[in-house]
């Protein structure tokens, strides 16, 4: 991928920022260091398909989603998003 202009990548420093400070940083599990830990997993998901050969004939329907993944960043992005917010404002019950 090519490099984020650097507006963009301010933008997306304040955004990530925004998110740490809406995180219930009292919450013993729940919070930004447990969404940066998911973010990690998923990023690592991510490397391992990049690793998968998924260019054989008789695809299952799996290896296509795999495909499917690997060569749409905005899948990615917003997955990787998702990860740091899924825990947003949890109540931690």
């Amino acid at each position: 991928l090519p490099p984020l202009p650097q507006a963009t990548r301010k933008e997306l420093q304040d955004l990530v920022s925004n998110v740490a400070y809406l995180h219930n940083s009292a919450n013993p599990f729940h919070n930004f260091e447990h969404a940066t830990h998911v973010v990690m997993a998923t990023r690592k998901i991510f490397s391992r398909m990049q690793q998968l050969n998924t260019n054989q004939s008789n695809e299952s329907s799996s290896q296509r989603i795999v495909q499917l993944i690997k060569s749409d960043p905005i899948v990615q992005f917003a997955a990787t998003f998702a990860s740091l917010v899924h825990d947003l404002d949890h109540p931690g019950v």
